[in-house]
Formats: structure tokens, C-alpha cells, sequence
């Protein structure tokens, strides 16, 4: 049935809303819903050709968190048998080969259509439907456009990029001498911001060059906030 794929990503997401922060990859909506549907037998592909899923997998299908060590986590992470059972996986794969397009807004609470009805010679049938419920945490509250949002966080990460791709390990090393030779004001308080910036810096570089972009939007607010001691 599909309340067993529907139930199987509202408790996805149950758990990928306790992230401190969710984001969206840049995949391609269409070819999201395009895939969803070729993991159906072609002869009941039309039942699930739905506008209301259709609109969902476009709005939030591509909804991620990221891991500490830059892995993608999406909606799509369980495993269902039967007709459903090709369907996680192949969207999970499409999800995260793309790369973070921004971190998740939404000023609405409800997350697509619950269900609705047809009526047909005067029965009423209930369709159901891809639907989540965003926790009031979650929501954005500011009257600032989602648009503008998107905008201002990608150009935030780009400042810490930036400054992780440029400040190197002997830079940071040099400033914790200078510290520790008290060479410098409140010291011990600088200390911890620059040990806290040189552990960052450390992770960064240590990840596999695919993952280091996902890393960066995981961390930018705090990167930001450590990077002007080293200019």
C-alpha cells in the first residue's frame, strides 16, 4: 500500500528534522519525479502520475542533512519490500550525487497534500498523498523572502570557503605560537578561538574533495565568525 512508503518518509524525516539545520540538493525536480515513477511497472505507472506527488517530490524531495563527516542524508534512506522496494534507493542515489543547493526554508507548516478526494458516480475516493509536518522550529518566521534567504546563506558559504580554502595550517600554527609565547591580548581567550578555527580547518582538509563542499555548509556560521583573526 502506499501509506507504507508515505509512513516510511514521515519517519524519515521525524528523524532528519532534529538536525540542527535541513538542506536541499540542486537535482533536478523533473528528473526526480521521472525517476520515482520508472521504478513503477509500466502498466500501474499511471496510477501514481499524481499532480500532488508530483509537487512534492519538486518542493522537498531533495531534502538532506548532512553528516560531520560531509555524507548527504536524505528522505530516502529506508528499505521497503514489494512494489515500493526499488523506490528509496534510487531516489536516495539521485539526491545526493547532486550537490547542496541551499539550506531548507519554508514558511509553511504543512509539507505538501495529506490527501484529497474524487468523487465517481457519487462514491467518494480517498487519495492519499507525500505529506510532512515541519515542526514550528523549523519554520522561518522572518518576513525576509525566501529568495533572499537562499541568497544571503550562499553567499556566506562562499565567504567561508574562501577562508578555509585560503588560510593555511602554518598560518593557524603561527598565530597559536604568538599566543602561546603571550605575545598576545587576552590570550587565553584568543586561544580557544584559533584552536577552535585550527580544528575546523584540520576536518576540512582532512575530508576526500567531494565531501569538503557539504562541510562548508554545515559550518559556515561558525567559520565566519573565527575567520576575521586571521586577516
Amino acid at each position: 500500500m502506499f501509506s507504507t512508503l508515505k509512513l516510511s518518509i514521515q519517519g524519515r524525516f521525524s528523524l532528519l528534522q532534529k538536525e540542527a539545520t535541513l538542506f536541499k540538493t540542486d537535482v533536478d525536480t523533473d528528473t526526480l519525479f521521472s525517476t520515482y515513477l520508472a521504478c513503477f511497472p509500466e502498466e500501474t505507472r499511471q496510477e501514481y502520475n499524481c499532480n500532488c506527488c508530483k509537487s512534492f517530490l519538486r518542493n522537498y524531495g531533495n531534502i538532506v542533512s548532512i553528516a560531520a563527516d560531509g555524507t548527504l542524508r536524505s528522505l530516502w534512506q529506508f528499505e521497503l519490500t514489494g512494489e515500493y522496494e526499488g523506490i528509496p534507493a534510487a531516489l536516495h542515489a539521485l539526491v545526493v550525487s547532486a550537490p547542496i543547493l541551499s539550506p531548507f526554508f519554508s514558511k509553511e507548516k504543512a509539507l505538501g497534500t495529506d490527501f484529497n478526494y474524487q468523487f465517481k458516480d457519487g462514491i467518494a475516493i480517498k487519495w492519499e498523498h507525500f505529506y510532512l509536518t515541519l515542526p514550528s522550529s523549523k519554520m522561518v518566521s522572518s518576513s525576509t523572502s525566501i529568495e533572499a534567504l537562499v541568497r544571503d546563506k550562499a553567499k556566506l558559504k562562499g565567504i567561508a570557503k574562501k577562508a578555509l580554502d585560503t588560510i593555511s595550517i602554518a598560518a593557524v600554527d603561527k598565530v597559536l605560537a604568538y599566543i602561546a609565547n603571550g605575545e598576545s591580548y587576552r590570550s587565553a581567550e584568543f586561544l580557544k578561538l584559533v584552536e577552535e578555527f585550527s580544528t575546523i580547518l584540520r576536518d576540512y582538509l582532512a575530508l576526500p574533495e567531494e565531501k569538503r563542499d557539504n562541510f562548508i555548509w554545515l559550518v559556515y556560521p561558525k567559520v565566519n565568525m573565527l575567520a576575521h583573526h586571521f586577516y
